[in-house]
């Protein structure tokens, strides 16, 4: 690898302080309230992991994935301001508080909204589809292993959790991230950014053209990640308001109300206070 890789591995250990770092200084700026915290149940029963949200201002949201249980809470008296509440994330060592990342997430949306202008549909983004490649997956995700397998494409499924670990038809499940090194295009859950496995799995992946983040937990923050050998980010934004925040009091699907949306880092707009 080149001294320039090997920096940029170095440099991505350190990506959430780089978020933390860009969501304070905007607050700074333009200061947020903690509105609302919610926990709704999975949308499949027999699951035991969600994304919890994160309210601010009374219409942002932020999202970040949990393994959860009860029903769905709300409390927006108790909560710490929000610089006190980011600081959880800069102190974690181990695994970050979801709420923590939920409102950092949430900060991010609302101050670099306008950088959703240059985003794509998923469909012809996250993974070029003029010829079959190999992908990673980092995170098993059932329906787009199918979608993937069903468009030619080799996949190679990296997973933490070891009850995953299993043959399935045309795939195997494990934990050993050194499999990514033969992908072309790496397709990674946000919630590295939670276990601050980013680093190692992106040292594994030296190789791979594209590395995606991808699903609720992503950061809405190009500029804060391009450093990091993240091409494009994958995530979801809020597309009927009233609709979404309504599914969340009642602990209802809020999916139908968010729209996925990819976004080329280098193509999107920069933003001049960005570290």
């Amino acid at each position: 690898m080149s001294p320039a890789g090997e920096k940029r591995l170095d440099a991505a250990r350190h990506a959430l302080d780089t978020l933390l770092e860009c969501a304070l200084a905007a607050e700074k700026n333009q200061p947020s309230t903690l509105t609302g915290l919610f926990s709704p149940p999975p949308a499949d029963a027999t699951l035991s992991s969600s994304f919890v949200v994160a309210q601010i201002d009374q219409y942002t949201a932020g999202l970040a994935y949990a393994r959860l249980s009860g029903q769905p809470t709300r409390n927006s008296t108790t909560q710490p301001p929000i610089p006190a509440l980011l600081s959880q994330l800069a102190e974690s060592t181990d695994q970050c508080d979801p709420y923590a990342m939920a409102v950092l997430n949430a900060v991010l949306a609302k101050h670099h909204a306008h950088q959703l202008q240059d985003a794509h549909e998923p469909a012809d983004t996250i993974v070029p589809f003029d010829r079959p490649q190999t992908v990673g997956m980092v995170g098993f995700i059932a329906p787009l292993v199918a979608a993937l397998q069903g468009a030619g494409h080799r996949v190679e499924c990296i997973e933490r959790d070891s009850t995953l670990w299993q043959a399935r038809p045309g795939l195997r499940v494990s934990g050993d991230a050194n499999r990514l090194a033969a992908c072309d295009t790496v397709l990674c859950t946000g919630t590295v950014l939670l276990n601050h496995s980013l680093a190692s799995v992106r040292a594994a992946a030296r190789d791979c053209r594209r590395f995606v983040l991808i699903g609720p937990t992503v950061p809405l923050a190009p500029d804060c990640l391009a450093a990091y050998g993240i091409t494009h980010l994958a995530g979801r934004t809020v597309s009927h308001s009233a609709a979404f925040w309504a599914a969340c009091e009642d602990g209802t699907d809020w999916s139908p109300h968010m729209t996925k949306f990819v976004l080329d880092i280098k193509k999107a707009p920069t933003d001049v206070g960005a570290p």
